[in-house]
């Protein structure tokens, strides 16, 4: 389904975000249109990362109005149009699995738990693999490739299920140059092709060059949201809080951190 350039994906207004009974975020205001390219900053505890799981459905709505594709939160089934990437270096041990296989559980998204694969859901696939880079590594296991590599075939997992929304958290961190800059280069194509992007970081140096608007959270709200600018990381560091009861980088109480990144089932409210 394509979307008009412009037109609200996500619209958040006076939105409160927690964890149980204790908000993080608080009566936060932001749209992010079609055609986007958001970096979303902040120091640890800063709010940045529970912000976006509320968007995704994996901190509670304490208040205010949240849509998604102009539908409400609560009511939004569509999971295929926003793909996660999770704040995770690695895939892990665990079953031995190639990239292919891996990248392959993203279409699930698509058709389902208990539908064949197709030749488009194979081609998906193929093309995923292909715009991260990694098509010459698509038969091997994925505990063969570097953090950097593990990193990209979370994100052709993603891509895999075409989304019109990518949403990631913290992407480049602890990888190399190299990882970053295959990052950036992924994030381009992605742009060119009208995917809105939706970046969680600290620091958006490697992808500066992609990301046009961001947006800073300090101590739970909303402080800056304009273009894409060089001082923003003295900003997003100023009054850095890491007393927060809740540490912004880690997965939220109570939730399993396989599940958070992903690689056993759907996310959040799209949990079938």
């Amino acid at each position: 389904m394509s979307l008009t350039p412009g037109a609200p994906v996500i619209e958040a207004r006076r939105l409160t975000v927690g964890y149980g009974d204790t908000p993080v975020v608080r009566d936060v205001d932001l749209v992010v249109r079609a055609g986007d390219t958001l970096a979303v900053l902040g120091s640890n505890g800063s709010g940045k990362t529970t912000l976006v799981r509320g968007i995704l459905g994996l901190a509670t709505l304490m208040g205010g109005r949240l849509t998604l594709f102009g539908v409400p939160a609560e009511k939004f089934t569509e999971r295929a149009r926003i793909g996660y990437v999770p704040q995770r270096h690695t895939l892990g041990a665990g079953a031995p699995a190639t990239v292919r296989e891996i990248v392959a559980t993203g279409r699930l998204a698509r058709r389902g738990w208990f539908g064949r694969a197709s030749a488009a859901d194979r081609s998906a696939v193929d093309a995923a693999i292909a715009t991260v880079g990694l098509a010459d590594r698509a038969t091997a296991s994925v505990h063969e490739l570097s953090g950097g590599q593990q990193r990209r075939v979370l994100i052709a997992r993603a891509l895999a299920a075409e989304p019109e929304v990518l949403v990631m958290d913290e992407p480049t961190a602890g990888v190399d140059v190299a990882n970053q800059e295959a990052f950036a280069e992924t994030l381009r194509l992605l742009a060119t092709r009208g995917v809105t992007l939706l970046v969680v970081t600290h620091d958006v140096g490697p992808l500066r060059s992609v990301m046009r608007r961001a947006v800073v959270v300090r101590d739970g709200r909303i402080v800056y949201d304009g273009p894409c600018q060089q001082d923003l990381g003295a900003t997003a560091h100023d009054h850095d809080d890491h007393d927060h009861a809740h540490h912004d980088d880690d997965p939220a109480p109570g939730t399993d951190p396989q599940r958070v990144a992903g690689l056993d089932q759907p996310l959040g409210r799209w949990t079938p």
